[in-house]
């Protein structure tokens, strides 16, 4: 649950949350998420902003969850009055396909989707030699490989005297949060450390998709510096192994 509410804390929403399953049940958090994410999308002249009524709330929800089918996330057997009622499960099902949906939609804006991602990471990764199969690849459980990630978009996040080996628990424990703390200097991330070592691939997923939002930011400012300003004064430098990437090419042309 904490990596939801960090993220929820970070849209500015103006309401404060502490806990997921309580803070949502009057169905108006979901909904200024779901207008965030696509503006225009709720109808706020139907919604009770302060619902006094469990029948209130319920409207609340059920128009939350009728907006949240609308930008295509799967709420089958997620009915308004599971939110309203508190349901822990069901609201963060809900509330995780939409940081889910926040954290990727600039792949759907150009037309890619979690195996682009993977791709990338996997050329990222070459020359470790390793080919992640998914997001849940046992490799990635003692952090090195998300150290390299990071090290390959922004070598200047990542001292290579901190990696440990990775040999023992608490060697996998000190290398995911230095993992976390080095992503968190360069882009928003909501994962934990835990979901590293725990293998909890949807947050590793969007660990990844934040890491190659990064590269392919530095690719364009790279492409588009201006020819009289000199390499080694760039500040930010696209990775060698994304700058020959099929992807690197067809998100460039897309974009």
């Amino acid at each position: 649950e904490r990596p939801l509410r960090l993220w929820l804390a970070s849209l500015g929403l103006g309401v404060p949350i502490s806990k997921l399953s309580e803070d949502c049940r009057s169905g108006v958090v979901l909904l200024l998420v779901i207008d965030r994410l696509q503006p225009g999308l709720v109808d706020w002249s139907l919604i009770t902003l302060e619902p006094r009524s469990i029948w209130e709330a319920v409207q609340n929800c059920n128009a939350a969850c009728s907006a949240a089918r609308c930008l295509g996330l799967h709420v089958v057997g997620i009915g308004g009055k599971d939110i309203a009622d508190g349901n822990a499960t069901l609201t963060m099902a809900i509330v995780w396909q939409l940081m889910r949906a926040h954290t990727c939609r600039f792949l759907a804006d150009i037309g890619m989707g979690e195996q682009d991602v993977l791709a990338w990471a996997n050329c990222q990764l070459a020359s470790t030699g390793v080919v992640l199969r998914s997001f849940s690849d046992s490799v990635l459980r003692n952090g090195v490989l998300v150290l390299e990630l990071i090290s390959s978009v922004a070598p200047e996040c990542v001292n290579p005297q901190q990696i440990l080996h990775g040999d023992t628990p608490r060697e996998w424990e000190l290398n995911a949060q230095l993992a976390i703390s080095c992503a968190l200097k360069i882009a928003q991330v909501f994962a934990v450390w835990e979901d590293i070592v725990q293998l909890r691939s949807r947050m590793i997923m969007t660990i990844f998709a934040a890491m190659m939002a990064e590269d392919l930011r530095r690719t364009r400012a790279f492409e588009c510096a201006p020819p009289e300003v000199g390499v080694a004064s760039l500040s930010l430098h696209p990775s060698k192994s994304f700058c020959q990437c099929g992807l690197a090419r067809q998100m460039s042309a897309d974009l």
